[in-house]
């Protein structure tokens, strides 16, 4: 069984070795109540070092999701899944996309991601991977990347500010 592993990247959160009297963003006040609203993240762990919520999906999947930083904001994670789904199915990958915003951003960011999808106003550089940079009037990155990584996909959706 192919295991396609789902990697939000959370390079702009990481927080590891900041000094807190350095940080731009408050560290206290990045807690885990971005998850505890949502049902099906019951069945969680809080790392509060680095933010980071691992939780277990009633579907056998695993979803990483980050909220914080340090000089950037922002809200991302990882899902990790069995699932087989082809690589090149663009479609199918923002439906994935869609359902974690739906469930870890706000609700106006959920629709400004989605209207963005429906209306194909996001951009696609060339490169290796897919890589789609959505319009977002605040925040200073809001893209998706879809790339192969051997056997395994890693799909990141998230963004930050600064």
């Amino acid at each position: 069984m192919r295991v396609l592993l789902l990697i939000f990247l959370t390079t702009p959160l990481l927080i590891y070795g900041q000094d807190e009297e350095e940080c731009i963003f408050d560290q206290a006040t990045q807690t885990d109540e971005f998850v505890k609203s949502v049902s099906e993240f019951s069945n969680y762990t809080w790392n509060n070092e680095s933010k980071e919520a691992t939780v277990i999906l009633p579907s056998n999947e695993t979803l990483i999701a980050q909220r914080g930083g340090c000089y950037h904001f922002g809200i991302s994670g990882t899902l990790v899944t069995n699932d087989r789904t082809d690589f090149d199915n663009l479609d199918y990958w923002f439906e994935k996309s869609l359902w974690i915003a739906e469930r870890l951003f706000s609700e106006n960011d959920f629709r400004t991601l989605k209207k963005s999808i429906e209306q194909k106003t996001y951009t696609m550089p060339e490169g290796n991977s897919t890589y789609i940079l959505f319009p977002h009037e605040y925040y200073s990155e809001f893209s998706m990347t879809l790339k192969k990584n051997g056997n395994k996909v890693e799909l990141y959706i998230g963004y930050y500010f600064a």
